[in-house]
């Protein structure tokens, strides 16, 4: 009976990578054409409430492009629209003109990225940054996200996951990174790092929490007191003042893509500089004053990595 139970689970594991293969190529489909958030949104709206009614047909990606090209003219989607152009996507096979090699950048194993902050530090920002950064590199995604009531100052921690992995969640140990943008959030989300090998990159910045103004004698931890939490599970710790280099950029909102370059520094790091400038360009686009002062930002975490790493 256990034999036919993880056989079933085996197969629907395997179903739903499929599915989420054809989500990613529509998703990298709609970058290319410049869809706006909620023309993204709507589309892949729809596509929830359809994907299990998929049936296998013989037209390519060019069609699948061409049917979305239109409809982005037209401004509109309907379902019926949708609906197709998701199963032409569903169509493509290893023969076909974009084969599964080429639709993403093949990854021996996972790479795991925590980023754990408040409301407010632009982390579901970042978040979307990186994962556009894979999508554009063909790099298959998945992400997962967690976020306080508070609009401003609640917790917020967002999982990435990049390469062959069947889920969002990251478990415990298994971070490749943990990209904190608060000092104290960093030893809330340490048990995500991988022991020993995994990299912490931390912001020295300091948001101390509403509710310690409420609680008396209650007050923010020391700096060696949060380090000595995190120092037991890796030796690889880096502290970046992402506030003064957003300032120097020329935008303090711009913190999280100063931590974005520290990231896309790590050795090894599987996405690069060129990737994220088009994620950027997707995220801001037709602002071309906050791209630079973005890219800025992303060059000084970037360089300020490399030298800590020296």
């Amino acid at each position: 009976m256990s034999s036919i139970m993880n056989k079933s689970v085996r197969i629907h594991q395997e179903i739903r990578h499929e599915l989420d293969q054809r989500v990613l190529l529509l998703q990298r489909t709609m970058l290319e054409l410049k869809f706006s958030d909620s023309q993204q949104t709507r589309v892949l709206d729809i596509i929830g409430k359809y994907e299990n009614e998929m049936k296998d047909n013989r037209d390519s990606i060019w069609g699948a492009r061409k049917n979305l090209m239109a409809a982005m003219h037209a401004d509109e989607f309907s379902e019926e629209q949708v609906r197709a152009t998701f199963k032409q996507l569903s169509s493509i096979r290893e023969d076909s003109i974009v084969s599964r090699g080429k639709m993403m950048t093949e990854l021996k194993k996972p790479y795991q990225i925590e980023i754990a902050g408040v409301g407010g530090t632009g982390v579901l920002t970042a978040a979307a940054l990186i994962g556009n950064s894979a999508l554009i590199q063909d790099i298959y995604v998945v992400q997962s996200e967690i976020h306080g009531m508070a609009q401003r100052g609640g917790v917020v921690n967002t999982e990435i996951r990049l390469g062959p992995v069947q889920g969002p969640l990251i478990p415990d140990a298994g971070a490749d990174v943990l990209l904190s943008f608060e000092l104290g959030e960093t030893a809330r989300a340490v048990r995500k790092i991988k022991p020993k090998d995994g990299y912490v990159i931390m912001n020295s910045h300091i948001i101390v929490p509403p509710s310690l103004g409420i609680k008396k004698g209650a007050k923010y931890p020391e700096s060696e007191t949060i380090l000595s939490l995190i120092k037991p599970y890796t030796d690889k710790i880096y502290l970046i003042d992402a506030f003064a280099l957003a300032n120097e950029a020329g935008d303090l909102r711009a913190q999280n893509v100063v931590l974005c370059g520290a990231l896309f520094a790590i050795p090894d790091f599987p996405l690069t500089e060129e990737s994220l400038k088009q994620a950027l360009n997707i995220q801001f686009r037709g602002k071309e004053a906050i791209i630079e002062t973005n890219m800025k930002a992303f060059k000084l975490g970037y360089d300020k990595m490399k030298e800590l790493m020296k």
